[in-house]
């Protein structure tokens, strides 16, 4: 497929890789100035580990009470730890808990902040998803700290976890083997240091003795509580007569209240070995359900999944742990982003800074914005697209979301400040495509930009029509089908005809005038000699006064061939009739 050459402005400055240090004031000055108190303690800990930290004010008389500071939502609390001051050196200590920033206060003055990281426990659990009754069952947790300690197996009970009797211990390289006698079909958890797993599903039934096909269906979500605009993984297991189902067909539900019915949301296919995953990008409390549907046997459910939408800072630390079953190993460390390519970015609400973090499969980016601190995920894929446009040094700038995908033909699309990146799993569109642009339209544009280069096989027969059902002319069914690829359907008309489509966005009212400014991802329809509406295309930038460049469905290269596919045009803004935001008609 054709895509177009890199960004028109980059600065081609190469990533750099810079390490934090620990905060540490300078020497030698009076030492009544904060400034010249020295500061240590450690950078990194291990959850529930004893640690300190000591403050030097440079006095060897000085005395007193030392107190520690934490920072909580970017205001500074004061905790019950203290220290007494001896020879101008004080030390405190606590538990190593959580990740945050701190400082010390003494005789009222404060000393420069410090960060602790304290990576979450992650307990990940692994065994079989089904069983018959009185079969022993073995299941193995893994603690990412890789330390020893002891943990409880829950069970849950209506809504109310509750612990049972078999034991959980941690050796000393962090795994337990947790082993009881399966009786019935339960939900459960492994628990150890105030953290749980992610819940599991064992199914319990009787041996088979009919010889039919018994399915069943365990699921889970990769996070229970997210922040809008974050992916997450909806990943389980089917088995067939308590054994490897072979490729099988899943539909996938969801419901947006409690109280509401379930509506489709995608069909998905098994691995061979039963396994599944699907990525997802919810903009609100959502409940899952996923539903085998096989050819040889009954019906089997997973139960209900809740992702609940939640607000509040999430850094770089804290969504690493979040995500460290799948990231990988880090490749880099923790590192800011310039100021100066923080600010030429352009973030919506403004950016203060901004961190960076590479691993084996991707990228999180932190940005402070003022009000909260997000951290978002960049898939390899879109990494790599990302990294050869130089990234936060060229036209995308950094992202606002994280990958959506779940589209039309297995696409993806992600937004960033300067456009968006889009892949899809058809042959016919290998790589990403890039629509540039400072809003969300440019989703839908570089959903555009993967068809362009496409020719029609005969005179209005083509994936568009098939798609919509229709034979008629196209230029709007390719509109249609390129929001629909990017998850905005109904953004426009959906229409086999271009008078019907005509008609539909004049009774909306969202149609502009002529001479109205043109954005990436607007709709333009253009007139010919008649003066009248004859064709629609997505607007890709404007050049000047007099020339727009556009992706267009139903039109030729404009070289003299007939041949009819998808292109990227060249046009006067002379022959624009009108335009329209596809926000607005949606």
């Amino acid at each position: 497929m054709a895509q177009r050459a890199l960004p028109r402005s980059v600065l081609g400055l190469a990533l750099a890789a810079l390490m934090i240090a620990s905060s540490m004031a300078p020497a030698g000055a009076a030492s009544d100035d904060p400034s010249s108190w020295t500061v240590d303690g450690p950078a990194q800990a291990v959850y529930g580990t004893p640690i300190a930290a000591s403050l030097d004010v440079d006095d060897a008389g000085a005395t007193g009470t030392v107190r520690l500071q934490y920072k909580v939502g970017g205001a500074w609390r004061t905790s019950s730890l203290r220290g007494e001051m001896t020879g101008g050196v004080a030390s405190i200590g606590w538990n190593a808990s959580t990740s945050a920033y701190y400082r010390f206060l003494y005789d009222g003055r404060t000393s420069a902040d410090f960060r602790l990281y304290v990576p979450r426990v992650v307990i990940k659990v692994t065994g079989p998803s089904s069983a018959t009754t009185g079969a022993a069952v073995t299941f193995t947790a893994t603690n990412n700290n890789g330390q020893p300690g002891s943990g409880t197996l829950e069970y849950l009970s209506g809504s109310t976890w509750k612990t049972s009797s078999v034991p959980v211990a941690y050796d000393a390289s962090g795994v337990a083997e947790v082993s009881w006698t399966a009786s019935s079909t339960h939900t459960y958890r492994v628990t150890g240091w105030n953290q749980a797993s992610v819940p599991f599903t064992l199914s319990v039934s009787a041996p088979s003795t009919s010889g039919g096909a018994s399915y069943a269906v365990e699921a889970a979500l990769s996070e229970n509580e997210f922040r809008v605009g974050e992916m997450l993984w909806l990943t389980g297991d089917v088995s067939r007569n308590g054994g490897s189902p072979g490729r099988t067909a899943l539909n996938l539900y969801s419901k947006t209240s409690a109280s509401g019915s379930y509506s489709f949301l995608a069909r998905v296919y098994t691995r061979t070995d039963g396994t599944f995953t699907y990525r997802m990008r919810p903009d609100q409390t959502t409940y899952f359900k996923v539903t085998a549907v096989p050819s040889d046997g009954d019906r089997a459910s997973s139960r209900s999944l809740a992702a609940r939408t939640v607000w509040g800072d999430r850094t770089l630390e804290t969504r690493r742990a979040e995500l460290a079953w799948l990231l990988g190993d880090a490749t880099s460390s923790i590192t800011p982003i310039p100021g100066a390519a923080v600010d030429a970015a352009g973030y919506p609400s403004g950016a203060e800074s901004a961190r960076y973090q590479r691993f084996d499969k991707g990228m999180l980016i932190e940005v402070d914005t003022g009000a909260r601190i997000v951290t978002w995920y960049v898939y390899q894929d879109f990494l790599d697209k990302y990294l050869e446009l130089y990234a936060w040094n060229g036209d995308l700038g950094l992202p606002r979301r994280d990958v959506k995908c779940g589209l039309m033909e297995g696409g993806c699309v992600q937004l960033f400040t300067g456009g968006s990146v889009y892949t899809n799993t058809s042959k016919m569109s290998p790589g990403a495509y890039v629509g540039y642009g400072r809003t969300d339209k440019t989703e839908t544009l570089a959903a555009a930009w993967s068809q362009v280069g496409y020719e029609e096989p005969s005179y209005q027969r083509n994936k568009y029509n098939s798609w919509i059902g229709g034979s008629d002319v196209w230029c709007q069914v390719f509109i249609a089908w390129s929001l629909s690829a990017s998850g905005h359907a109904g953004d426009a008309p959906y229409s086999t005809s271009f008078t019907d489509f005509m008609r539909k966005v004049r009774a909306s009212g969202v149609l502009r005038p002529a001479n109205h400014p043109l954005e990436p991802g607007d709709i333009v329809i253009y007139m010919w000699t008649d003066g009248s509406p004859s064709h629609a295309a997505f607007v890709d930038h404007v050049q000047g006064p007099t020339v727009l460049y556009s992706v267009e469905g139903n039109t030729t290269d404009g070289s003299g061939d007939p041949q009819r596919g998808v292109y990227y045009r060249h046009r006067l803004t002379q022959w624009v009739y009108g335009s329209f935001d596809p926000r607005d008609f949606g």
